[in-house]
């Protein structure tokens, strides 16, 4: 099977994906994972281990656990990180934060900072979370 490398962050992250799952691709390897998502707009292009996406506010964004690793939900701490090819503007980020969504659910804020300016949240900002 062909395999497919996403962006550079998420190659990073966890080597590549193929329609099977994480993992072992072709000739390449990488790192499990339990969960993993691209967030663009309002919808996930691709995932895997989360059951669906809820848009709680202004760049507030709540991912369902799939039921695998809901037992263990307290227990995990993501990590996030800007999908800059499918974000617009500058200065942007994206971070897990503990608050913000229903249990169950992982809170994803995203921002964009103006220097010298106030830090607004955006609707802007695509990520990528991956869960070892």
């Amino acid at each position: 099977m062909r395999s497919i490398c996403a962006a550079a962050a998420f190659v990073f992250a966890i080597g590549c994906w193929s329609a099977t799952g994480v993992g072992p691709a072709a000739a390449q390897s990488g790192p499990q994972a339990r969960a993993f998502g691209l967030v663009i707009g309002e919808r996930f292009s691709f995932r895997q281990g989360f059951k669906s996406l809820r848009k709680a506010g202004t760049g507030l964004y709540c991912l369902k656990l799939g039921a695998k690793l809901m037992p263990f939900r307290e227990l995990i701490t993501p990590s996030v990180t800007v999908e800059y090819g499918n974000s617009s503007g500058k200065n942007l980020s994206a971070y897990y934060d503990v608050s913000g969504c229903d249990d169950g659910e992982i809170a994803v804020r995203t921002f964009q900072f103006t220097a010298g300016g106030n830090n607004e949240p955006s609707d802007s900002v695509a990520f990528v979370i991956f869960i070892p």
